[in-house]
């Protein structure tokens, strides 16, 4: 099964994404230091994060997942960045596909 970190501090982003990509299987970090503690003992094939969040950044969990070889998506609920914001969206939303979706959550 493949197996998907979310870095978010925003419940509302994070109940866009739980409602737009259909599934609940994943790991959850709302801060730098529970985003650490999953990256060190967890091994996953998608990191998705924001870009600020308590504690640190996007560009600080993206350096740990890339040098594990894990691919990272980075994305901004920043209101002032809503062309950045809209298009990061598409991209997750396009790249999750079906198959991908159903290695996550077999009830999907």
């Amino acid at each position: 099964m493949r197996r998907l970190l979310i870095v978010e501090d925003n419940q509302d982003i994070i109940e866009l994404l739980q409602s737009r990509i259909g599934i609940t299987n994943f790991d959850l970090a709302v801060d730098f230091n529970s985003a650490n503690d999953f990256l060190q003992k967890n091994e996953y094939d998608l990191v998705v994060t924001d870009f600020y969040f308590p504690g640190g950044d996007g560009n600080d969990v993206a350096e740990i997942a890339e040098s594990k070889g894990w691919e990272v998506w980075l994305h901004t609920g920043d209101k002032y960045n809503t062309e950045i914001q809209t298009n990061l969206y598409n991209k997750i939303f396009e790249k999750l596909d079906r198959t991908m979706l159903k290695e996550l959550d077999p009830t999907v």
